[in-house]
């Protein structure tokens, strides 16, 4: 009956939030509450980055985009980091750290998940490295097993044909780093969107092959995804695993969690019948049976 939802996320809707137009058929209260939120977003960006050039500051925060709404996993202490010396106008840095972090993350991939390929073909090329100076070689490995999506894949060899034109070796940076750096941090943003996130680059929900569909206001695991040797090791971690008719609480430190306040009897049903029990009960059309002493 129960299935994966994930809990850990790390986001920034800032970005959104400061580009955000106020409309004319708004109502004035719409509007003030926009005004409001977008003057605290501009004093908490003013208060990481410093008041000094602070338009031009928020420009580049405005070209980035929000950060990706993503999973807790290899990345997540980078980005912002990456993202940070871009929007401080330090554009070189930014670049080569957006390739640094993208050559991260496929050898973490590749690190964490070998083992479960061990009688694939790929396997005995790469079951003793512990980083790879040729992005071919993981990004071809973890095609083949599946592990990277399309447009994942699609995605990173763009990067790795911005990262040779970039450092070997392009006077035009000279002149230019800004553009390359946007490009490349977009890129990765793009890849890590696909693989890690419940929304695409601009913070939209899109569907992925291991999401359940229709699901309200969260996103849960397939099944049939469970036993997926990227999923079990990257996603399910971030995870709690709930009935239909469960809520989203806290723990003491403030982390989200599972709160059941039901009993479900021991079949399984389909990851659609999941879905329209979960979706019936926050409308408030079904009424779960109540946890017995």
């Amino acid at each position: 009956m129960k299935r994966y939802v994930i809990l850990n996320l790390q986001f920034d809707t800032r970005a959104t939030i400061l580009g955000s137009p106020i409309k004319e058929e708004w109502d004035a209260v719409v509007k003030e509450t926009h005004h409001k939120n977008r003057g605290a977003v501009i004093s908490s960006l003013a208060q990481q980055y410093g008041t000094a050039n602070l338009d031009p500051k928020l420009a580049n925060l405005l070209d980035l985009g929000p950060l990706p709404m993503s999973i807790l996993a290899f990345h997540n202490r980078f980005l912002p980091q990456v993202r940070d010396a871009f929007v401080m106008g330090a554009y070189y840095p930014s670049l080569t750290g957006a390739f640094a972090l993208a050559e991260r993350i496929l050898a973490h991939l590749v690190i964490r998940l070998r083992e479960h390929y061990r009688t694939t073909p790929q396997y005995k090329y790469i079951y003793k490295k512990s980083s790879f100076s040729d992005w071919n070689e993981p990004i071809d490995v973890l095609e083949a097993w599946r592990v990277l999506l399309p447009d994942a894949v699609v995605k990173l060899r763009q990067l790795k044909d911005l990262r040779w034109r970039a450092i070997h070796f392009d006077p035009a940076l000279d002149h230019d780093d800004r553009t390359p750096a946007l490009e490349a941090i977009h890129l990765l943003s793009d890849v890590i969107a696909l693989q890690f996130s419940v929304t695409d680059r601009d913070g939209r929900f899109t569907p992925r092959p291991w999401f359940i569909p229709n699901t309200p206001g969260f996103r849960v695991i397939r099944k049939e995804s469970e036993n997926n040797p990227f999923i079990a090791e990257i996603f399910l971690p971030n995870c709690g695993y709930a009935g239909p008719y469960f809520r989203i609480g806290r723990d003491a430190d403030g982390w989200p969690i599972v709160v059941e306040e039901n009993e479900y009897d021991s079949r399984d049903v389909t990851d659609d019948d999941w879905a329209a029990m979960c979706r019936s009960h926050q409308s408030g059309a079904a009424v779960p049976p109540s946890r017995t002493a």
